[in-house]
């Protein structure tokens, strides 16, 4: 009988195949949280729940470990890292089990950061695969005009005393978009 395997550990999961990263949230072992760590091996991302005692987990060196009970700021960056160590897949999501019995909204939220953090870095990458050449070889083509007259001499003093704010396409606008 065909159909999809049941996860006993899992609520939700995104497609993994090509993924080297992941994202995971919620409630889990252990066990379950070292397997991701060598299933994802360039970095893993635990929204794990806040727990009393002293945490019985430690982060490695492709494990992260944030807290639900973070500042939303916090946790995007923690998960603008994680993007930052894959640039051509998508990291897996998923959700543990374990979110249904702790506290459902804080993790629906979450989830829905993770994925407009997701949606916006890679609509931002795709933009710069699909012009990056072409704005390149116009900088180029265009190089030497720059060099010889940078400001024509009409516009000198055009807009003295305003105020001027220049946004160039590159690596760090992932970073900056959201403040602009």
């Amino acid at each position: 009988m065909g159909g999809a395997e049941v996860s006993e550990v899992w609520l939700s999961e995104t497609p993994d195949v090509d993924a080297t990263t992941a994202i995971l949230l919620g409630q889990l072992t252990l066990e379950v949280i070292e397997e991701q760590c060598i299933r994802f091996p360039k970095g893993v991302l635990w929204i794990a729940p806040q727990v009393n005692e002293k945490d019985q987990y430690s982060e490695t060196s492709n494990l992260t470990v944030a807290h639900d009970v973070d500042s939303e700021e916090s946790i995007r960056e923690r998960i603008r890292m994680i993007l930052s160590a894959e640039y051509d897949f998508q990291p897996a999501i998923k959700v543990s089990k374990g979110v249904k019995t702790t506290s459902e909204k804080i993790y629906s939220s979450i989830l829905e950061l993770v994925i407009s953090e997701i949606d916006s870095a890679f609509s931002s990458r795709k933009t710069r695969n699909e012009v990056g050449y072409q704005r390149q070889l116009q900088v180029f083509e265009n190089l030497s005009g720059y060099l010889d007259a940078r400001v024509p001499e009409e516009w000198r003093n055009l807009a003295a005393g305003s105020l001027a704010v220049v946004v160039g396409a590159g690596p760090s606008l992932d970073e900056t978009l959201p403040l602009l």
